[in-house]
């Protein structure tokens, strides 16, 4: 049988020393005991103790949470409930540590257990924490990594419980809780002070005792209150000790309910009446930043590493789910905007203080002023027949750098032409149509003398591909930088010029190589056709002539020139929307079609759509098929 003592314990005839737990069940037994002497008590006993450990469980356990997978998807952990991580945070409050166990089978995890920390103790080991273990309706080991185990710093302990909020805050608990517990005794007296009755005449022991009787039953409790006293044998009353109103109750109980709330890290505000509603909300939030978020990431940081890092998860407190910290964004952000509309500070200085990716250029469409400077630098420039220098405050320093690069390496009305005029599609079909023809007018003849003869003309075709191969990456580079100039005075935003030449001329290169090949393979094709025809006498010379400049004819270099410069126009905005996503600008691309009855049905469902409903199926864009005449433009998010 056990009985209990103040620090031993008899069992079996041995005596030993009391468990943490069978302490606090000596003290949950003495019904009369009203004093803190353990964490505990304070607890049960001084509500402040009380209201400050409840609201940082609770608030603690209430934070939205995500767990997820390597990749971020999210998945379900129906294990560690709120329960629990409340349980976890009441437990570091009051004692300083937290015990939850894994329940297993096998190597799977297949629950969860909090447990009382007066119940658990940590033993050491020469190379850290040996073993866990618990004295509760029995004694029970644990393994270290059976355990996720929580605890709060301790200057004087590297493994054990650390020093809790609740342990700071022992020694004014008590305070807190001799204040209460003499304000109810005094009150409970019927608010009569200590007494001695004093009188000059001897009085006997016997009769000492019946006049405290006498004096306790008609003045003593709240009954008996304002009774008044008649004194005999000279009888005089003397009060003892500080009458209530000196002892300054409540100056004492202010200052121990101050000490309590630093100790836990709570503004006073949150645990009594707030002064009004402004100054309740920024100790609010106060008490996420400081007090609560920092505690989260500590629960967080142990959760990751004794429980969800080996099962390949990640465990996360969403702190910008809370709804205070909503509020509080959503009011910074209003003020952030309000001086970016009032022009104190910059479009990408307001985004960089919001967290949004900053620009390295500014949306700022060129002016009407810039274009006009442009005008009259063009004229200057046309008069003086070479690359002159201009000032302008009004054009803006990209495009200024642009022109400047531009009129170092072409004539002075092609620099100028995409600039001060609107991009002129007609124009650059037209004008690559009648430098294809011109190509094949150049050997027609030689590859129509050399297929009349019989044999395929390698070297006439040679020519051709070769002049093919200079006119259509003089043409499409020359296409390309156009139309990316054109873009970014429509839409506003710079380009750096030489990346945008960079880039024009390494495309062109690869993708002419490409298509003179596919160009000369058709040629080939068609010829050796005529010739096995004409051998056979199934052609005469004159439809064989016939046959062969029909592969080398107008209507062939109008489709390729249509196709082509359809192909330029959507690598010039591909070009020019990678340039704008690598400086920070959120981008996307509209697929355009010529919107009018020859448009066909493949391009038709596609007119005004962006590219997640094109991108799959036509990687760059235009041309959807030969002859194809649309286009994408690209769209820049306003900052």
């Amino acid at each position: 049988m056990r009985q209990f003592g103040d620090v031993y314990l008899m069992q079996n005839g041995a005596v030993r020393a009391l468990s943490p737990f069978e302490q606090h069940l000596e003290a949950l037994f003495d019904e009369q005991n009203d004093s803190v002497r353990l964490e505990p008590d304070a607890y049960r006993l001084v509500p402040w103790v009380y209201r400050c450990t409840q609201l940082r469980a609770n608030v603690l356990g209430g934070l939205p949470v995500a767990i997820t997978r390597d990749d971020g998807t999210e998945v379900d952990f129906p294990l560690l409930t709120r329960d629990i991580i409340s349980s976890i945070e009441f437990a570091l409050c009051l004692y300083g540590a937290s015990y939850v166990l894994k329940i297993s089978r096998g190597k799977a995890i297949t629950g969860l257990q909090w447990l009382n920390p007066v119940t658990v103790r940590v033993e050491a080991g020469p190379l850290g924490i040996r073993q866990f273990v618990q004295d509760a309706d029995g004694h029970r080991e644990f393994r270290p990594e059976a355990m996720i185990y929580h605890r709060l710093p301790n200057p004087l302990d590297d493994l054990g419980p650390g020093v809790s909020p609740a342990r700071v805050a022992l020694h004014v608990a008590r305070l807190a809780c001799s204040a209460n517990a003499y304000a109810s005794r005094f009150f409970s007296s019927g608010a009569v002070p200590a007494v001695i009755l004093t009188t000059d005449q001897p009085i006997p022991d016997a009769e000492v005792e019946r006049v405290r009787s006498v004096w306790d039953r008609l003045f003593g409790g709240v009954r008996n209150a304002f009774r008044t006293a008649v004194l005999r044998s000279g009888l005089k009353p003397t009060i003892i000790g500080s009458q209530f109103k000196d002892v300054m109750m409540t100056d004492v109980l202010m200052a121990a309910r101050q000490q309590i709330a630093v100790a836990f890290g709570i503004p006073q505000t949150l645990i009594e009446d707030a002064a009004n509603f402004a100054t309740a909300r920024e100790h609010k939030l106060n008490f996420y930043y400081e007090t609560i978020f920092p505690e989260a990431d500590l629960i967080a940081e142990g959760l990751n590493r004794q429980l969800f890092a080996p099962l390949g998860l990640k465990f996360r407190f969403c702190y910008e789910a809370v709804e205070a910290v909503q509020q509080d964004e959503a009011t910074k952000a209003m003020a952030i905007v309000q001086l970016a509309e009032a022009g104190i500070i910059s479009v990408s200085e307001a985004r960089e203080v919001l967290g949004y990716e900053t620009q390295k250029y500014e949306v700022e469409p060129v002016s009407p002023r810039a274009m006009s400077d442009l005008w009259r630098w063009r004229e200057k420039a046309i008069r003086r027949g070479e690359d002159v220098d201009f000032a302008s405050e009004e054009i803006p320093d990209w495009l200024y750098n642009a022109m400047r690069a531009r009129l170092a390496n072409m004539d002075v009305r092609d620099a100028f032409e995409p600039v001060v005029r609107a991009y002129d599609r007609s124009k650059a079909d037209r004008k690559l149509r009648q430098r294809l023809i011109e190509a094949f007018d150049a050997h027609i003849n030689d590859i129509s003398s050399g297929a009349l003869s019989g044999s395929l003309p390698h070297k006439a075709l040679d020519a051709l591909s070769n002049e093919l191969t200079s006119v259509l990456i003089a043409t499409l580079t020359a296409i390309v930088q156009d139309v990316v100039m054109a873009e970014a005075i429509e839409v506003g935003v710079g380009v750096d010029y030489d990346d945008v030449l960079s880039d024009a001329a390494a495309w062109a290169q690869q993708y002419v190589y490409d298509l003179v090949s596919g160009i000369r393979d058709t040629e080939v094709q068609h010829l050796q056709n005529v010739i096995s025809q004409l051998v056979d006498g199934k052609l005469t010379r004159e439809d064989a002539v016939a046959m062969i400049e029909q592969v080398f004819s107008p209507v062939r270099a109008e489709m390729i020139a249509t196709t082509e410069v359809t192909r330029a126009l959507s690598q010039a905005n591909e070009i020019y929307a990678k340039q704008l996503r690598n400086t920070g600008h959120r981008v996307q691309v509209r697929w355009l079609t010529a919107e009018d009855e020859r448009v066909c049905v493949v391009c038709g469902p596609l007119d005004h759509t962006l590219e997640e409903a094109w991108r799959e199926q036509f990687p760059s864009g235009p041309p959807a098929h030969v002859n194809c005449r649309c286009r994408t433009v690209v769209e820049v998010a306003r900052a």
